[in-house]
């Protein structure tokens, strides 16, 4: 477990790590495939979706995080 998102909210918790770095994952799959998508149809665009859905993924990650340690 070398790459993930290292906050210290998910270092408290190997439940929370696995449960926020699972979604981070699914989210930049999911973004990933749109990123191809506005690719090809899209080019000029892509560089703006790019930083927009990085930019996005960290701040759900992160508050998710955030409400995943303050429930318990």
């Amino acid at each position: 477990m070398t790459w993930g998102i290292r906050v210290p909210w998910t270092y408290n918790s190997p439940v929370i790590w696995k449960k926020v770095n699972w979604l981070t994952g699914l989210l930049l799959l999911i973004a990933s495939y749109g990123m191809v998508g506005i690719g090809w149809v899209w080019p000029t665009l892509f560089p703006i979706y790019q930083v927009s859905a990085i930019v996005g993924i960290i701040v759900i990650a992160l508050g998710y995080a955030h409400h995943l340690a303050h429930l318990t």
